[in-house]
């Protein structure tokens, strides 16, 4: 309960963290209002009128409706990228959404809500850092989990198709163009079972897709930065000498 009161203290945002806990005890609601009074206390003491003047300053982003959009449609880390992974990840949200009778999706849509409306709240225009977006990758990563699951049991023309769809955009990212006649002619291939209804092959045809996902993705997430870098310009830690003499 107290490693919550510290949350706040490392970035702003994470004040919410520990008012999203309260669900399950009052007692977080009141580590958190203590910890965003003790901060104020410290700062007031520690900085004075440049504290405040730091929050006013950060306070005139503002809440913009399409910064948060922005969230979902423009992912970027120090840089854009067009990654499917994660705009299905985003999709498969809302889906999620819809299943709230068991405890476990209870908790997962709670505290995925309980982060968003901190985004919504804490966004600004044009400066929403890559910090703000860590925390929904394991929540992203959860989505796309549970719904591969699903695909692997129904074996299912349109569960396969949005992996499909957006599971190959990595191809992209890492500079890979694929011959617009040999996609064509592999996407025909790939779903031909599904429609005629050949089962059997269509049940291999979805794990070879999930497999070859994972390992593409595997490899983009350790290819990217180099072509990135290649494109645009990438911080670089400083290297200092110290001269003994």
């Amino acid at each position: 309960m107290w490693l919550s009161f510290l949350t706040g203290w490392m970035k702003i945002p994470g004040f919410g963290v520990p008012f999203m806990f309260s669900v399950k005890s009052w007692r977080f609601a009141l580590v958190g209002i203590t910890s965003i009074l003790l901060y104020l206390v410290y700062g007031w003491l520690a900085g004075g009128s440049f504290f405040w003047q730091t929050l006013t300053n950060q306070g005139v982003r503002g809440a913009f409706v399409n910064s948060f959009f922005d969230e979902m449609t423009k992912p970027h880390f120090y840089g854009d990228f067009a990654d499917g992974w994660y705009v299905l990840g985003f999709a498969l949200i809302f889906w999620m959404f819809s299943k709230y009778k068991q405890e476990k999706f209870k908790v997962y849509n709670w505290f995925m809500a309980s982060w968003l409306l901190v985004l919504f709240l804490v966004s600004g225009r044009f400066n929403n850092s890559p910090w703000y977006y860590y925390p929904l990758i394991p929540f992203l990563a959860i989505n796309l989990g549970y719904y591969a699951t699903r695909v692997l049991k129904a074996n299912h023309l349109f569960l396969v198709l949005p992996f499909w769809l957006l599971g190959l955009t990595g191809f992209d990212l890492i500079g890979v163009d694929i011959p617009p006649a040999w996609l064509r002619l592999v996407t025909i291939v790939f779903f031909a079972p599904f429609v005629l209804n050949f089962k059997k092959i269509s049940f291999w045809f979805t794990r070879l897709l999930l497999l070859s996902l994972i390992l593409l993705n595997i490899y983009v997430t350790l290819r990217y930065p180099t072509v990135h870098c290649q494109k645009e310009r990438c911080l670089a830690p400083t290297k200092i000498i110290i001269n003994n003499d």
